[in-house]
């Protein structure tokens, strides 16, 4: 088994484990959606910020910090599960047009910007 496939049959086993903590028979990803819904997101950008969580903690790694709990290694497993998740939760929404227009409302709600009032 080549080192790519070894590291996608980890993530799997990862995502497995921890959707038996935190999923429900009927939903693997309920933790997320349920972030997300507290948070007023999008699930999948719940997974994206996750992700970004992660990414912190391995920027903070390469800058010379020490980690406490999860190792570097972990951390990029864990990347690779929510970037997985993201692309499932993503893949459940509408057509392209819809999901453009969140991703540019979203954006600016990160940087800073006035969240979008709906004309609706």
């Amino acid at each position: 088994m080549t080192e790519f496939l070894i590291a996608l049959t980890k993530v799997q086993d990862l995502h497995d484990s921890k959707s038996k903590d935190y999923g429900t028979d009927q939903e693997a990803f309920q933790n997320v959606i349920d972030g997300a819904n507290f948070a007023g997101i999008e699930p999948w950008v719940a997974a994206m910020i996750r992700a970004n969580d992660k990414m912190g903690r391995l920027s903070k790694t390469a800058q010379g910090g020490t980690q406490g709990h999860d190792s570097a290694l972990d951390d990029f497993l864990d990347i690779a599960t929510y970037a997985l998740i993201g692309y499932c939760l993503y893949n459940r929404r509408g057509p392209i047009e819809e999901l453009t227009a969140q991703v540019a409302a979203w954006t600016k709600v990160a940087r800073g910007w006035p969240i979008p009032v709906s004309d609706d």
